[in-house]
C-alpha cells in the first residue's frame, strides 16, 4: 500500500514513530496528483482535449515547493524532540473559498481571478498552526453555489475519481478528492 492510500491516523503514527517522513508523505501525495489530476482549472477557456476525460482536475493552485519546504520544517521538529501538532506532517487541501496569505483566491469566480489575499483565513491557518502541510488550491463551484462541482469558472472542472465521466458532487467536491492524502472519495452522478 502506498502512503498516499493511508489514512491521516496511520500516517500520524507513521511519522511519530519514524517509519516515513513528512516529505515522504507529501512527495507521495505529489506524485499521485501528478498522475490522476490532470492540468488544473483556468480561465482560459481552452477546449478540452481527450486526456482530459480521464483526469480528476481537482486543483487551481498545487504548490509543491511550499509543500515541501513546509514538511522538510515539521521533519526538523520531529528530529529535534519537538511536536510539531496533532496534524504534524499531514497533507492537506485548502478549498478555493479560503483564503491564504500571498496565494490567488478565486473561489472558482472569474471576477476575483486576480486577487491575491493579504491574509490567511482561520481554519487555514489552525490546520497550519497543527502542524498540516497544504498542498494547494483545489476547485469548487463559484462561491461554493452548487451542488455537482461543474459551475466553477476555472475549467475543466473537477470529476469523480471512480468514473471521471461522473461529478466528484456537492460543492466541494474537489476536496472529496483530495482529502486524508489525495484518498479518492466522491459521489457519484453522471456528469451534465
Amino acid at each position: 500500500m502506498e502512503l498516499s492510500d493511508l489514512s491521516a491516523l496511520e500516517i500520524s503514527r507513521m511519522l511519530r514513530s519514524r517509519q516515513t517522513s513528512a516529505l515522504e508523505v507529501t512527495d507521495a501525495c505529489l506524485a499521485r496528483i501528478e498522475a490522476v489530476d490532470g492540468r488544473p482549472g483556468t480561465l482560459d477557456n481552452s477546449p478540452e482535449i481527450e486526456e482530459d476525460a480521464r483526469k480528476v482536475h481537482a486543483f487551481i493552485c498545487l504548490m509543491p515547493d511550499e509543500a515541501r519546504a513546509r514538511a522538510r520544517e515539521i521533519d526538523e521538529q520531529f528530529a529535534a524532540g519537538k511536536d510539531p501538532g496533532p496534524l504534524g506532517g499531514i497533507p492537506f487541501t485548502v478549498k478555493d473559498i479560503f483564503c491564504v496569505k500571498d496565494i490567488p483566491s478565486t473561489a472558482a469566480s472569474k471576477i476575483l481571478a486576480n486577487f491575491v489575499s493579504p491574509y490567511t483565513a482561520t481554519p487555514v491557518e489552525r490546520m497550519l498552526k497543527a502542524g498540516g502541510v497544504s498542498l494547494g488550491k483545489v476547485n469548487l463551484d463559484e462561491f461554493t453555489y452548487g451542488s455537482s462541482n461543474e459551475s466553477s469558472a476555472f475549467q475543466p472542472s473537477p470529476r469523480n475519481p471512480w468514473d471521471t465521466s461522473r461529478v466528484p458532487g456537492g460543492s466541494s467536491g474537489a476536496i472529496r478528492l483530495c482529502s486524508s492524502c489525495c484518498q479518492r472519495i466522491a459521489l457519484v452522478r453522471p456528469r451534465t
